[in-house]
Formats: structure tokens, sequence, C-alpha cells
């Protein structure tokens, strides 16, 4: 993956505020698919945060990690992020430790994330302001924000929605100060607790009171720990997590011809292959390239394969809007500079 990606992808990289529960919080922290396995065994992450060493320790470790692909056109970048979790544990029945995943709404892997959408003229702007548009899946439906919060700037984005209703502002203000040397406008996410639906505001985000506080960094992925801290009505922790590519050698993109990591459903989407008998069979989980709205006028994996006509169709008002795309791994079409 080239340096101008890694580089794009860091400085629009959101902040992701991820509900915990109390009691079932590993179930909720995100990491890499391969945290725990080699990828033709990631089919056994079900019990895999639960297990413990002969001393009581965990075995293995949830260090926070999150996937992303950067398309161009002529006029915009279009960055997709993807959040894994290792259970969607939204309708558990007891501890998700003890459950199996074969009920509805409760399934092995978990992969929700967002599309973020910049003006390729915002290239010089260093201070992460030139978001115009996001779009989050939670669960079967995609929402979308475009406008800063409390922001009327005359920013090059009309807000009103085009065939679907823009859902609020891009939001960016925060308890919290941002780090030294970080952009001032990471703009926010709010991410479930069990079946982790993502979205640009706190509506449906839960009751529970732990947070933990994602950051993205360029350095080592943190871990959540046992310690939250107070901090008005919630306790939180800040945690670092690292951007992986897509495309990195051996990486999510290549797993898609491996039929015991991905296989294709009944409605030609890709998806993370659950266990079923000797063999595998596709599951609910998706990576970005099947990700899919049910209820909208666009095709599966859109949303990372064809991100100009999807944001054309979710947003009015993009001005100066190309759809030739000047770089697209996907399609590959692969520019090795950003110009």
């Amino acid at each position: 993956m080239s340096g101008w990606e890694r580089d794009i992808a860091f400085r629009y990289a959101p902040v992701v505020l991820q509900k915990a529960h109390a009691d079932y919080f590993r179930a909720d922290y995100i990491t890499r698919v391969d945290f725990a396995h080699d990828w033709p065994e990631v089919w056994k992450n079900w019990t895999a945060p639960w297990e413990k060493k002969a001393d009581g320790t965990y075995a293995h470790r949830l260090r926070a990690h999150a996937y992303y692909s950067v398309v161009a056109t002529e006029t915009h970048f279009f960055l997709a992020y993807a959040f894994y979790h290792p259970q969607d544990w939204a309708a558990f029945w007891g501890s998700p430790a003890r459950s199996r995943p074969n009920r509805p709404d409760q399934h092995l892997h978990d992969m929700e994330g967002c599309l973020v959408v910049v003006p390729r003229a915002d290239g010089a702007d260093l201070s992460g302001r030139g978001v115009v548009g996001v779009i989050t899946i939670s669960h079967w439906h995609f929402f979308s924000f475009a406008g800063w919060e409390g922001v009327d700037v005359g920013l090059p984005f009309n807000v009103s929605g085009w065939t679907e209703d823009v859902d609020g502002p891009i939001l960016v203000t925060d308890r919290f100060a941002h780090e030294r040397g970080e952009p001032p406008y990471r703009f926010k996410l709010y991410v479930q607790s069990g079946g982790h639906g993502i979205k640009g505001s706190k509506e449906g985000w839960g009751d529970s009171e732990l947070v933990v506080r994602y950051r993205p960094t360029r350095g080592t992925p943190g871990e959540p720990g046992d310690t939250f801290t107070r901090e008005g009505d919630i306790w939180t922790q800040t945690v670092p997590y690292k951007l992986l590519s897509v495309f990195d050698r051996d990486g999510l993109w290549a797993q898609r011809e491996n039929p015991g990591v991905m296989q294709t459903d009944d409605k030609g989407r890709d998806t993370l292959v659950v266990r079923k008998g000797g063999g595998f069979e596709p599951g609910a989980a998706k990576p970005p390239w099947g990700w899919d709205d049910t209820n909208d006028a666009h095709k599966p994996g859109e949303f990372a394969w064809d991100p100009a006509h999807l944001a054309n169709g979710y947003f009015a008002g993009l001005r100066e809007f190309s759809g030739q795309y000047v770089h697209n791994p996907y399609l590959r079409i692969v520019r090795p500079d950003r110009r």
C-alpha cells in the first residue's frame, strides 16, 4: 500500500466511541480478524476473546486495529474504514462466552464501518476539516451525515438529501482535548455494544456507561484494560488504534478467494464464513465490498468498489463532482502517487 494512501487514511480517520457491556466488554472491543488465529482458522474466533491460559490471564490480545481503503476520482477521495469485532451478540441468551453463533442477530464475526468523502482540493489542508460527508453502516442500513456541527462557513457541500435523507451533521465537538499534533477536527463515530451498529450520532448508541474512546495512531496499537475513568455521565478510557490496509499482502482483500475465510451468499455478497459440519458456509458478517443497505437503490459493495456512485446517490451538492476513477484498487486502477 502506497505511503500517500496511508497518510490520507490516517489524516481523516475517525475517533471511535465504542460502548461496552459491563460484564461482556471483551465482546465489544475492536481488533483485527486474525487477532487469535491465522487466516484459514479465523472461524475459531467465536470463543477466542474468552479463552484463558493456565495462569488465568486471557490467551489472546485484543489489540485495536481498523481496516481502510482509499479510492479517488478526479475530484474526491473516498475513504472506507472497517471495524471488526469477533462476536455480534446483540440477541445473546446468557454470556457470549457460552453462547452459540446460531441465533438471529447473534453470529461469529462482525464488521461495520464508514465511508468518508473528501474533496481532493483539500489535499493541502492538514486540519482534517476537509470531510464533507460520512456514510455509516448500522446492521442492514446506511446512515448519512454532512455539514459541520454548529458551523456555517459555506463549506462546498449542500446538506440536503437526494434519494436519502441526511441523518445529521458531522460531529466534532468533544469533552476531551485532542492530542498534541493531531488534527482538531477529527469527526466521531458512535458504536453500539452487542450488535456494533455504527452511526455519526448518539441515536441508538445504547445505555451502557462504559465507553472506549479509540483514537488513530501511527505507532503501537493499544488494548483496553480493566480501568475506566469517570467523565461526567460515563466511564471511559482512551486507546490508540492502528490502521491496516485492506490491500496489505495476505490481508483482508487477499482472503476473498479463500473459501475457509470468505464465500459469496445467495445475494452475491462476499461474507466471512462460519463453520457448519465439516465445511463452511457464508456467514452474516461482511467486508466493506459486501456491505449493503436493504432498502436503497444501490448495488451491494458500492461502499467499497463504487463509492462515487454511492455518495452521489446519498448526497446532493457535491460540487465539481467527478465519477471518473483515477485510483481504485478494487477495480485494479492503481496510481503510485496521489497526483
